[in-house]
């Protein structure tokens, strides 16, 4: 259970969560909202993926599919400062737009290539050692 608890897991997502699925090789079923309270406001360690968290369309049935749903949402990510629509500039235009959030290696690395073109790019290490309690 030590390293369940390194990687994020409570007693709640373990009881909650894996072993209805353990049990029944489906997941389960929740709630229609999100009534946790924001990953920044919370004082609890938190893992990474929850400050990501989408807080619409939590009770879609079946799940969204981006490919068969294309016409009406998108997982296009633009990256860049996104400025002013009523004080139209060429700097307005400076984004880059990546076709999904999930990064190959390939696309990884071209980001960090974009330094030269005034994207600046910085890596934030969250892992934690094996004996720390806080990250490095």
């Amino acid at each position: 259970l030590p390293l369940l608890k390194y990687c994020g897991y409570t007693y709640e997502k373990m009881d909650m969560l894996i072993a209805p699925m353990v049990k029944s090789g489906s997941e389960p079923l929740g709630s229609m909202g999100q009534d946790m309270p924001l990953a920044c406001l919370s004082k609890m360690p938190r893992q990474p993926f929850d400050y990501f968290s989408q807080l619409f369309a939590q009770a879609t049935n079946p799940p969204i599919d981006p490919i068969r749903e294309a016409n009406v949402m998108s997982l296009t990510c633009p990256i860049g400062p996104e400025r002013s629509l009523l004080e139209p500039s060429p700097d307005a235009c400076r984004r880059v737009f990546l076709d999904s959030p999930i990064l190959c290696p390939r696309r990884y690395n071209a980001i960090f290539g974009l330094q030269d073109d005034g994207f600046p790019t910085v890596v934030l290490d969250m892992t934690y050692g094996l004996n720390e309690s806080t990250s490095k």
